[in-house]
């Protein structure tokens, strides 16, 4: 596509003989000898570069560059005029000019200064398209609770490898364990503790992009590189340096692609598809896959180097079915999250919710628990939970005793002190988000007071 230029002078024969060269140079060329004019062609046309005299009748055209550029901002505009002055060029440079040329022209020196342009708004284009993929990513990204919400100690191992290992720099990390254990939430945790907390998190999920995209989403391309590549494209790897690559489902990763990753991550260098450089990166890669990558390696599908290269530390989340003692907490935990995002205010629920909980399989795990909490939030017709609220299987039988139809809270008639005030942390923590500030401030106590007593109970960070 023939990159298009408007020649604003107010002289036709300026404005005539640049047309002429340029058309002779493969541009497409539009003139104008009025700011109305040149008004209209903005309007009407995709321009790219203007080459705008000064000196105008109905405008200044330092002024007409002052009114365009916020409108067209990646609109290069090169000054023209018969006269030097010092002032005008450093007036036309802080309003965004590329470049000033004096006339009479020289026409190399018009096509150079055109090529910096065009090449300028080439950049000016990618960083644009990168920031609007960016937000896009971000857009993708649900807010996530990155932190550990936990009773058992197989989950504490969890949580005390985790801070471990974000505290070393630039290892990668595996993380293992069924669909629904929360890989993403650690490591989002691992993030928050790190040194790169204050950079970017990307979460990319390997199953979700072809292969024929997968090396241009991770690494990169050039424009005219392949088919379809009309730009240049930054990769999620150089979008993600200083800060953290999340891969998740590693194992969906074509083994055709897996050496490429393998050299990025031994080399800290990338070169993306169509490119004649190395980029230099500083991006910490964390994996994790649900399915055992060992009985890939043997089937063929995974390499063995690579394996051994991403899980220099790997950590296992066990299933919720392994860790039932979290339920409880996790419950008290969605139903503060969920109610606050969904505007419900719930008083009460039936103490046979957390009896039916610890007897299900949570084939879903720790994903299936929330989402259980969220249709009971959405559908509950009272402030007060019940069984059918989570499963239409598990509801109250017609004959259903009326202990069984009794509800606790946190204001149940239990004068056992430590539990009531054990339970009441709990239930602070679970409505605040786990935040420690809101939760103290809740409470009416300090934060200090706040830490010490979730000492006492073992309530986890």
């Amino acid at each position: 596509m023939k990159p298009k230029i408007l020649i604003l002078d107010d002289e036709p024969a300026v404005t005539q003989s640049l047309k002429d060269y340029l058309t002779a140079m493969s541009y497409m060329s539009f003139t104008a000898n009025r700011i109305n004019e040149a008004v209209r062609i903005l309007e009407l046309k995709e321009i790219d570069v203007i080459l705008l005299d000064i000196n105008m009748p109905d405008m200044d055209g330092i002024t007409f560059l002052q009114r365009i550029k916020p409108l067209y901002p990646t609109l290069q505009v090169i000054m023209i005029s018969a006269m030097y002055h010092h002032d005008s060029v450093v007036r036309s440079m802080q309003e965004g000019a590329v470049d000033f040329i004096r006339k009479p022209f020289d026409m190399n020196e018009v096509l150079m200064s055109l090529k910096r342009a065009l090449n300028l708004q080439d950049k000016e284009n990618q960083v644009q398209q990168t920031n609007s993929r960016f937000q896009k990513l971000t857009s993708l990204m649900q807010p996530q609770q990155s932190s550990l919400i936990y009773q058992s100690a197989v989950m504490a191992e969890v949580a005390r490898m985790a801070e471990t290992i974000a505290a070393i720099e630039d290892v990668p990390v595996l993380l293992t364990g069924e669909s629904g254990t929360g890989k993403e939430i650690v490591a989002r945790f691992i993030h928050e503790k790190s040194k790169r907390h204050d950079k970017i998190f990307i979460p990319a999920n390997c199953a979700s992009i072809p292969f024929d995209l997968f090396e241009s989403e991770f690494f990169g391309h050039q424009r005219g590189s392949f088919t379809g590549a009309s730009n240049d494209q930054t990769g999620l790897f150089e979008l993600a340096t200083d800060g953290i690559l999340f891969m998740d489902e590693i194992n969906e990763m074509d083994i055709r692609l897996q050496p490429k990753l393998l050299r990025v991550l031994e080399s800290k260098e990338l070169m993306s598809i169509g490119a004649k450089k190395i980029t230099k990166i500083n991006t910490r890669v964390i994996a994790a896959t649900n399915r055992n990558i060992k009985n890939s390696i043997k089937e063929g599908t995974f390499r063995n180097d690579l394996y051994h290269r991403l899980g220099v530390f790997e950590i296992h989340l066990p299933p919720l079915r392994e860790r039932k003692e979290d339920i409880p907490l996790l419950f008290e935990f969605f139903i503060g999250q969920l109610s606050q995002r969904h505007n419900r205010n719930f008083k009460n629920y039936n103490p046979d919710i957390i009896e039916k909980m610890m007897q299900h399989p949570f084939p879903g795990n720790v994903r299936e628990l929330r989402n259980m909490v969220e249709r009971a939030v959405i559908v509950a017709q009272t402030d007060e939970l019940q069984l059918g609220d989570f499963n239409p299987d598990w509801d109250e039988p017609k004959h259903t005793t009326s202990k069984k139809k009794k509800m606790i809270s946190v204001a149940a008639e239990n004068y056992n002190l430590d539990q009531q005030e054990y339970a009441l942390i709990v239930k602070a923590l679970a409505v605040c988000q786990n935040n420690k500030v809101k939760t103290a401030q809740k409470l009416g106590i300090t934060q200090q007071s706040l830490r010490r007593r979730m000492e006492k109970f073992g309530i986890a960070e």
